[in-house]
Parts: structure tokens; sequence; C-alpha cells
């Protein structure tokens, strides 16, 4: 029990799961706690890359922004004690899609009316059948993402919009995904951006539309005033310490086994162990699995990976001063998203315009990024001017970034979560969050309630 005397917690993984869990439990519980990280910084993916043209700029991993929570404990953790001069905020990001050859910059949602007239009326047909037979047969469930959607919208959106569009972010077919899927690219129907024509055409049929979502307040953006994601990561980490967490660095486990007295040891590439009471596991939960002799070599099957290919770009100027994010829908384009750090308010300089385009990758041994093509992509996505110079290019590679949600993935999900019932009940698991989240900067609060919930059950003794 944590309140009976001073125990020992590992937090293993440096990323923002493993500082949000580390910070609780420093704050929360009389115990010594030891957050383990194998490389030698904290941040996971929130990293950055210092300009070689500006000392002043730093190119971060990806879009790397620090959303609110709505949760004042743990808004405080990320971003309390911080002086305002240190992080910039704001109450929107501005964004933009591109999609069917055609730039909507009110907006990142996808515009099905930039399809060709005749695709367009096409895919309100099918859709208001879907809608009719969704209404005549009640609810149902799918075997894969194309029954679905071909179920919810119809064919021709099925077809010319989401097949497409999938292909390029998730490197899998329809029927190779799992129901549900196109909500890790933010595809519901609640998103689309000609929300109004559906319904207009649904009254006109007389028939219900799907209800809208219960807004809420908007949350707070931050980002650092200079230096990138990883300033605001050394400011976590000076709190850690603040907090008395021990950082370990560079430390690679290779087992760990539960002990007769309840606590759990833990062995490491070097051969050192160490013991502890409680231990917040926020890596993979294969490798736990694996550590605790759980998972048997050949057992978990290989499905595909994919990886990102970023090029961080230096320029003079840009097409436009406000767009921050761009999403990038259509396929005959190579980046998916783009972030303008330029366009944020507070960042701006004249003459230094950097951008950051990510682009998905099948493949994780392919670091090559194709300059001249993504170049002229951003110039026809309307990112930069066509008279831009570039005055720096850098790159980076992250590879097996995530697993497309696949049914081969969802049916070794439902044999993980089988396997993870023999995990010890000391042992939490606390940002097992679905992929379709992880883009929705659910991680954090996800962690912070799950370890809430771990430290009152370890308290009580149950």
């Amino acid at each position: 029990m944590i309140s009976s005397k001073r125990n020992k917690v590992a937090v293993v993984g440096g990323g923002t799961a493993g500082i949000v869990s580390s910070l609780l439990f420093a704050k929360r519980a009389d115990c010594e706690v030891h957050l383990i990280e194998r490389d030698d910084c904290l941040g996971g993916l929130c990293r950055s890359m210092p300009s070689n043209f500006s000392e002043d700029l730093h190119f971060d991993s990806g879009s790397r922004f620090i959303v609110s929570s709505g949760v004042e404990e743990l808004d405080e953790m990320l971003t309390g004690g911080i002086c305002s001069e240190s992080l910039l905020t704001f109450d929107k990001i501005n964004s933009a899609s591109y999609f069917a050859g055609k730039l909507n910059p009110e907006s990142s949602l996808l515009d099905v009316s930039s399809l060709p007239k005749e695709t367009y009326e096409n895919g309100l047909r099918d859709f208001e059948s879907a809608v009719r037979n969704q209404s005549n047969r009640g609810s149902e469930t799918f075997d894969n993402l194309e029954l679905q959607l071909r179920n919810e919208f119809g064919d021709t959106f099925t077809e010319k919009v989401f097949a497409p569009i999938i292909r390029k972010f998730q490197r899998h077919e329809l029927h190779e995904l799992s129901p549900d899927a196109h909500e890790m690219n933010g595809l519901r129907f609640a998103d689309l951006q000609s929300r109004e024509l559906f319904e207009k055409l649904l009254r006109n049929k007389g028939l219900e539309s799907p209800p809208r979502k219960k807004t809420h307040k908007a949350p707070s953006i931050f980002y650092p005033s200079r230096g990138g994601a990883s300033q605001w990561i050394g400011k976590l980490q000076k709190k850690l310490e603040l907090a008395g967490v021990k950082l370990r660095f560079g430390a690679n486990l290779s087992s760990m086994a539960p002990l007769q007295d309840g606590s759990l040891e833990m062995t490491f590439s070097d051969e050192a162990t160490d013991f502890f009471d409680q231990v917040i596991w926020t890596g993979p939960k294969a490798l736990l699995l694996k550590l605790l002799g759980l998972l048997t070599p050949g057992q978990k099957p290989s499905f595909a990976m994919a990886s990102v290919k970023i090029a961080h770009l230096l320029l003079d100027r840009p097409a436009n001063h406000k767009i921050i994010n761009f999403l990038a829908h259509d396929p005959e384009v190579l980046p998916w998203r783009i972030t303008c750090y330029g366009s944020i308010p507070g960042l701006r300089k004249d003459g230094l315009w950097p951008v950051t385009a990510e682009i998905l990758s099948d493949t994780p041994s392919d670091h090559e990024i194709p300059w001249a093509k993504i170049f002229e992509d951003l110039k026809v996505i309307g990112v930069i001017d066509p008279d831009s110079k570039i005055l720096e290019s850098r790159s980076q590679f992250i590879p097996n970034a995530f697993p497309p949600p696949s049914l081969l993935l969802r049916n070794w999900q439902l044999k993980e979560d089988e396997l993870s019932k023999s995990i010890p009940e000391n042992i939490s698991v606390p940002n097992q969050i679905a992929a379709t989240d992880c883009f929705r900067a659910q991680v954090a609060p996800t962690t912070y309630r799950n370890t809430l919930e771990f430290m009152e059950r370890v308290t009580d003794g149950r």
C-alpha cells in the first residue's frame, strides 16, 4: 500500500505519458519515483532539431502543439509555473485542407463538394439511400471498414473519397481495415465540411439527421516561444527534478519478474537489477508481455507499420501568413500534414519561414526525402509562394511510427488483451488508447485518469 510506507515506483518510458505519471505519483503519493528512459533524453516524439541557418529557429518532429485538457491539475502539471514569455498562447490553430485539387483555407475538415459535380451529386443520392436503408435495418456490426462505409455513406463516397484517402494515410485497402479505422484521420460524418448540404438533403426527404456533437469550451493552445517542443520538455524535466523524481537515461530492460513479496525485479541490458513496488508502463504492451515472459517468440504476428519521413524547410516567404496547419487529404500530393510554424503569432520573423511536412512510408528502411516533389507539392497545395527560396532543408525519419488499424492488428489486440490478464496487479499500463485518439491530444488526459485510478487501487490495497 502506497500510504503505509515509502514505496519505490518505476515509470517506464519518458514520453508525455511517462512524464504525466511521474509528476502525478511524485505529487500525490509518498513514494520514490524512478523515470526510466532507454534514450538519452525525455520527450519521445516531442523533440526539436536546431536550424543551421538561424540559432533562434528549431524544427519539430511533426506538429507538436500543447493543448489544454480542461483538467486543472493536469494542465498545471504541463504548463503551470512556466513563465508566459516561454510559452505562446493562442485560441486555435488556423487550419486548411487540400482535397480533389482544391484548397479549403477556412477549415481542416474535408469538403466533399470539391469533387466533380457528377460524382458529388451521385454521392449525395447514394448517401440518401444509405441513410434510408440504415433507418430500415437498425444498428449493425461490420466485418471490415469497407462494409461499414458503404452502409453509412453509400458506394460513391466510399470509393471516391474514403478509399483513396485511407490508402494514402493507412497504406491499406478498405477491406483490410477494421471498422471505425477512418476515424484515425478524422473522417467521421460530423467532420465533413458539407454537412449542411447533407442535412438539407435529409430534411427534404423527411429523414432524420445524425445529432450534432455537444460543443465544449475550446482548449487553449500553447507553443514554446523559442527552442521548439524540446524547450517545453526541458521545462518539464526541471519539474520532475524539483519533485524528486530520479531520472535514469540509457536504461534498456531485458526482463521483469514478480517476486513472492509482491515486488517486481527489473533486469537491465547491462545486467544490473533493481526492485520496485509498483511499475507504470507507458511503452508498447507487447514489450511488457515479452519482458514478463507472457509472450513467447513467434506468438505476435508480423503486421505492417507506417514510418514517417519529415521534411524541414526554411523559406524566405509563405503563400499564406495565417494558416498554421494543412491537412493534405488529396492522394496526388505526398505530404499528409504540413505545419507552418512561421504562422504562429509571436514566432513570425520576416524572411524566415520554417515549414515541416510529414510523409508516410511503408518501409522502415527508406529514409530518402524526394525534395523536388515535396517542394512542388507545397506550391500546388498553396503552402508556399511559387517564388519562395529554400534557405535550408533538413530531414528526419521515424521508423515504425504506428500500426495502421488493420484486421490483423485488431485480432492481435484481442489476443494481447487476453494475455494482459496475467500482468501482475501492481503494474499499470495507463496510456493504452485507441489509435484514433493518438491524433487528438488524448494521451495525457487518458494517462492522467488511468494513473489516478491505479493509485487509488493500490492505496486501498485492492
